[in-house]
């Protein structure tokens, strides 16, 4: 248990860190004028924070006794060194990923397609030709470094060939069924509808798993490969970890033998973000260590995971929850106008209107579904082994697992749409600009405004005149130019 500690600190930490510097702090305040950076609101280290406080990461690498945090660990890294421009140096970390645990292979499609688009924006055909052959370069030599062993010090009478066939073998064990146990992804769902989904031809079912995942995965591909333009690079923080995250959701859903402890890939790059988002990803990773329940209880962790819980709603997420709206904080200026109250643009009030909405439903959503989690932990405690349940030992796991295949499915939706949805935000950034010049003139023109009161009412009570009314749309104003 002490390597695990030792290489969380060696190769999870630093690349989390890594990865928070990348992304930078997330912008919650409008910029006082347009052109001014936006004032960030959580730094790096709450990124950091809510990544190492994730309550399924410890329970499975420290309780039930893993060492996901170095694939992890080094696939962050690779995520942070695209970010940074660093692309053969992503493809040597990518590969040290794959290799140490082989379900890195749920990021594959994501670093492909942006490794290709960045090959592909190289100037003319040749610099993109020397790019991919530098990357493929450094792809091949990790995998002979690494593969090599397997293939010289191999059993008597085995050929090289066949010594790395029984590797890939021992990586992919297919004949170990469409899913391990009771996992919340599609196929177990309609196992409990179809009984004898799992007897089916395995060479259909892998077929089927594959166009199931390939379908998932298209919209999320599609948005990476289609993202040639420049101005797409503005989003580039917020995109890669989002493609990474939904990626895993789409292989955690539908791929071909699937572990509860799967989901760890899609929930790590997904978190990153939590300062974009810390009402939707705190919601997230509880639901993740939620659906590890029954394999927790197995592994005797009830204790450590309701404090971990605790620990990652109560210290870290909680001072976020529920965030104030962009659009709430951005136009919240605009009120309190004087001298009966200034036109505001309607903009304005609508976006404030729609922001406050949509947060309120946000809330209540996340909040039925944090009651729906209690109340199944209430009854398991309460029923689990009474009469008439006795007679269903699998019950409850199979509750625990329908009830977490629904909100991974919701997330995938969620975080597709976030995906997909910075280009239309892109092209509402005029519209936002706008807005902000249009403010920015408003606070000028009330500032005007407060002045030229200031001097009138000045002006009437040095002169020994009536004194200038302070407001009502009855006061009677001085005469002179100074009007």
């Amino acid at each position: 248990r002490f390597t695990v500690l030792a290489l969380d600190a060696l190769v999870l930490l630093p690349a989390v860190c890594r990865l928070a510097r990348a992304l930078g702090a997330a912008p919650s305040a409008a910029p006082s004028s347009p052109g001014e950076p936006p004032t960030p609101s959580l730094g790096l280290n709450t990124r950091v924070a809510c990544a190492l406080f994730q309550p399924a990461l410890i329970l499975v690498d420290h309780g039930h006794f893993q060492y996901n945090g170095v694939s992890l660990g080094l696939a962050l890294g690779a995520c942070a060194a695209l970010l940074e421009r660093k692309d053969l140096l992503a493809s040597a970390l990518f590969c040290l990923s794959l290799n140490f645990k082989q379900m890195s292979l749920y990021y594959a499609p994501v670093f492909f397609c942006h490794l290709l688009v960045r090959c592909l924006a190289r100037p003319g055909l040749v610099g993109t030709v020397v790019r991919l052959g530098q990357v493929g370069a450094v792809v091949v030599a990790t995998f002979a470094l690494l593969w090599a062993p397997f293939a010289i010090w191999r059993a008597e009478g085995v050929t090289a060939l066949g010594a790395l066939g029984q590797v890939l073998t021992r990586l992919f064990p297919f004949g170990r069924g469409l899913f391990e146990d009771k996992v919340a992804n599609v196929w177990y769902v309609l196992s409990v509808l179809k009984k004898d989904l799992r007897g089916l031809d395995p060479g259909a079912l892998k077929v089927v798993s594959l166009g199931a995942t390939l379908l998932l995965l298209a919209p999320v591909c599609f948005d990476l490969l289609t993202r040639t333009k420049a101005a797409d690079q503005k989003h580039e923080h917020e995109r890669l970890p989002l493609a990474l995250g939904n990626s895993g959701l789409a292989f955690f859903l539908c791929s071909f033998q699937v572990h509860e402890k799967s989901f760890l890939l899609p929930l790590l790059p997904l978190v990153m973000l939590f300062p974009e988002d810390p009402l939707i990803i705190a919601w997230l990773s509880s639901v993740a260590a939620f659906s590890m329940f029954p394999l927790l209880v197995r592994d005797g962790l009830l204790v450590p995971y309701a404090v971990t819980q605790l620990v990652l709603v109560g210290l870290v997420a909680s001072p976020y929850l529920p965030p104030t709206p962009d659009a709430e904080k951005l136009y919240e200026e605009t009120r309190g106008w004087p001298f009966g109250g200034a036109k505001v643009p309607p903009e304005m009030h609508r976006i404030r209107r729609e922001a406050k909405a949509k947060e309120v439903v946000r809330s209540q959503i996340a909040g039925a579904s944090v009651l729906g989690m209690l109340l199944l932990h209430a009854l398991e405690r309460l029923y689990r082994g009474a009469s008439p349940f006795e007679r269903y030992p699998d019950l409850w796991p199979a509750l625990f697992s329908l009830f977490s295949a629904a909100h991974f499915a919701a997330a995938y939706v969620y975080f597709t749409v976030w995906q997909l949805g910075i280009v239309p935000r892109q092209q509402a950034e005029g519209e936002t600009e706008r807005l902000l010049v249009e403010r920015s003139q408003l606070l000028e023109e009330q500032k005007r405004l407060m002045d030229e009161h200031k001097q009138l009412r000045l002006e009437s009570e040095t002169g020994g005149g009536e004194p200038f009314p302070t407001s009502g749309p009855t006061r009677k104003k001085p005469r002179g130019k100074e009007e």
